[in-house]
């Protein structure tokens, strides 16, 4: 395929020869011809003396061989175009490239050209035909694009709201899939916007259904809902968009001052705005069954108490509600509404998430009441939490529980993780933020309570299920008690076959010499047992063919037979022979399902050495340490977990900081333009003069 491309410039040309790089070509018009070899000693003549009506053709070919040149076409070469009438070119006409290229190599000819970096695009042979795809995998495709459509911090939108409005007008395919996006959860700061889409929702005939579309309504009170929109508009009403969004399911309101550092908690009465006692009327009879809700004491008002929220949850809109987020409950004294409260979660039947953040009544007589199958539990800013306060409680009420999110509880040790395996079996989540923020800019506060992150007899439990572990800003320990956390680690890696994010960022105040060498030793040693060596797949690969042959050579790897004799029952794993295995592994084509099948191979392996020794009354350790295991390292006698995509180690002590300054910060907002030449330069070709 030829594209050519016209632009009227000052012409150049050029020689037939190729290299090994994207070549930029200039060629003539028919008028002028082309040298080669036969007219060396003809006279040329001077570009420059050229008047501006001369024209240029830019031309370039698509190859599927590894010739990537922008080259002439042969076609052009042997029958040049004939002459024809030309419109004169315009003033200031330019070619902008959006790449850089190097200067211009002139040749023994004197021809120019302009070599052209390489560009390797990786993309599928064949583009799917988008437009034909139905339409809910279209609104699952742009709903995944275009997150976040605003910024969770200022709650204004995002580039992905213009992308989405642009993506809308390709083609009537994907029109109201992305609409539908971008509806779901629509930007509504500032207030002159939520108007916009409050008077959208108001027309008689609109092209869509739109309120149907939204399902979600995250609010910034102070910006949307505090203030006049303007002269003679007023405030913005909430209660109106409510009752115009009959399947509304997440509503949440917070305020600018709920983030960190979590100085300014504020007071009910000094806030402009509150919860209006017609926002649940209008839940109730427009039928609307929320899913999640937030509760911010910042906009509570004199008569919102704990016996208030207990009647709200016990109307329609909170029946089937899942997901309920507490902010600011900051009671005067420990045990005050703690019962009311607990007898408000009580009454939300379906809830299996809950959240409290910045809510010191978090304490010993709140935790034992909350609700038993929660499956979700976040834990923020909460000064009064203890480590015996959480392990009692996971003891009783974590057995369900899959996410555990605990940051930034100044008085929380790690204590907790001696039992944690076995009080959370089915967590998957867990991740701990130790950075404290001051209670008032003026001083700083923001040290831990405890006295020690952990203590050296304190050997932390992992659960078999963990996939993500994220724990920074760890602090306050010695040597000796650091190297026990990591040992655990490393000597769980048998079990955490599903873990595949860790990220671990410890402080520890030694000097820089031992500092140094423990992070060698640790770093290298945890990114050995964890990370995943593998390249990534192939993305234009098929990997039904390698997922048969993966679950053909499995099953007829092991066969398990179960046989009862006397009090014990054992397992017996049949091997399958290297004979018979070899012809499945010269068919597999993806190195990296085979190493999973291996590893597969070696679980079942472990488990049946487990088995028999446990069946004999003999230690598990002893069996592992006589046995030698392909994917137990030789020198460190480590197992090789190997499948974690991220392992974020970083060891320092560097001093924890509500905004950690770097390199970037101390340099020159723009270039002085004075820097040394690169050896690339951009393509500006003007038709105009240089003087």
């Amino acid at each position: 395929m030829v594209v050519q491309l016209r632009s009227s410039t000052r012409p150049a040309t050029t020689g037939s020869s190729s290299t090994s790089n994207p070549v930029y070509i200039d060629e003539s018009s028919s008028e002028e011809g082309y040298d080669d070899d036969s007219d060396k000693g003809a006279p040329k003549r001077n570009p420059r003396r050229r008047t501006r009506t001369t024209t240029r053709r830019i031309s370039y070919r698509e190859v599927d061989s590894s010739d990537e040149e922008f080259q002439v076409s042969d076609e052009e070469s042997i029958n040049p175009r004939p002459k024809t009438k030309r419109e004169p070119p315009r003033k200031h006409q330019q070619l902008r490239l959006n790449f850089r290229c190097k200067k211009p190599i002139e040749d023994v000819s004197g021809k120019k050209t302009y070599t052209i970096p390489r560009q390797e695009i990786q993309t599928t042979q064949k583009i799917p035909p988008w437009h034909t795809l139905p339409y809910e995998i279209l609104v699952q495709i742009f709903n995944y694009a275009s997150t976040p459509l605003y910024d969770h911090q200022t709650y204004l939108p995002t580039s992905s709201l213009s992308w989405l409005l642009d993506t809308s007008l390709v083609c009537k395919a994907f029109l109201e899939p992305a609409l539908t996006a971008l509806f779901y959860s629509p930007p509504l700061n500032p207030a002159t916007r939520a108007q916009s889409l409050l008077e959208l929702l108001g027309q008689s005939n609109p092209t869509f259904d739109y309120a149907v579309k939204i399902k979600r309504l995250d609010i910034e009170v102070r910006s949307t809902l505090a203030y006049s929109m303007g002269a003679g508009m007023g405030h913005f009403d909430l209660v109106n968009l409510v009752k115009r969004t009959p399947l509304l399911k997440h509503l949440h309101m917070q305020h600018m001052h709920d983030r960190p550092p979590y100085r300014d908690f504020g007071r009910p009465h000094t806030n402009k705005w509150l919860y209006p006692d017609d926002l649940f009327e209008a839940l109730s009879s427009t039928g609307i069954r929320l899913q999640s809700f937030t509760w911010n004491a910042r906009i509570m008002g004199t008569h919102h108490d704990m016996s208030f929220l207990k009647n709200v949850h016990t109307i329609s809109a909170f029946s089937n509600l899942k997901v309920l987020k507490i902010i600011n409950f900051n009671n005067n004294k420990p045990d005050d509404g703690v019962d009311e409260l607990n007898q408000a979660l009580a009454a939300l039947k379906d809830l299996k998430s809950l959240t409290f953040e910045s809510s010191p009544t978090v304490n010993s007589k709140l935790l034992p009441g909350l609700p038993n199958g929660l499956q979700y539990l976040a834990l923020v800013n909460c000064t009064n939490l203890t480590s015996e306060m959480l392990q009692l409680f996971l003891s009783t009420h974590g057995t369900h529980l899959r996410e555990l999110i605990l940051d930034h509880n100044q008085s929380l040790s790690m204590s907790f993780l001696v039992n944690l395996a076995e009080s959370c079996p089915k967590l998957e989540i867990l991740k701990m933020d130790l950075q404290y923020y001051s209670s008032s800019a003026n001083f700083d506060d923001s040290e831990p309570l405890y006295e020690d992150l952990l203590f050296p007899d304190e050997i932390p439990t992992w659960p078999s299920s963990l996939q993500v572990v994220e724990m920074v800003q760890l602090r306050n320990w010695d040597v000796s008690t650091a190297e026990s956390f990591f040992t655990s680690l490393i000597d769980s890696s048998e079990e955490l076959v599903k873990l595949r994010r860790l990220v671990l960022k410890a402080i520890l105040k030694i000097g820089w010499r031992d500092r140094a060498s423990f992070r060698e030793r640790w770093i290298e040693r945890l990114r050995k047992v964890y990370f995943r060596k593998s390249p990534p797949p192939n993305r234009d690969w098929d990997y039904s063919t390698d997922a048969k042959e993966i679950s053909e050579s499995s099953s007829k790897a092991s066969q398990i037979t179960e046989d009862e004799s006397g009090d014990s029952r054992k397992r017996k794993y049949e091997h399958v022979g290297d004979s018979d295995m070899e012809p499945q592994r010269h068919l597999r084509k993806s190195i990296r399902l085979a190493k999973l099948a291996e590893v597969q191979r070696a679980a079942e392996t472990k488990a049946d050495h487990k088995g028999r020794a446990q069946a004999a009354g003999v230690t598990t350790r002893g069996i592992e340490s006589s046995k030698s295991h392909e994917s137990v390292d030789e020198e460190g006698n480590d197992y090789i977990q190997g499948l974690c995509e991220i392992v974020d180690i970083r060891i320092d002590n560097l001093r924890p900081a509500e905004e950690q300054f770097n390199e970037g910060d101390f340099l020159d907002e723009e270039a002085s333009g004075d820097e040394e030449w690169d050896g690339t330069d951009p393509i500006l070709i003007d038709d105009d003069p240089a003087w």
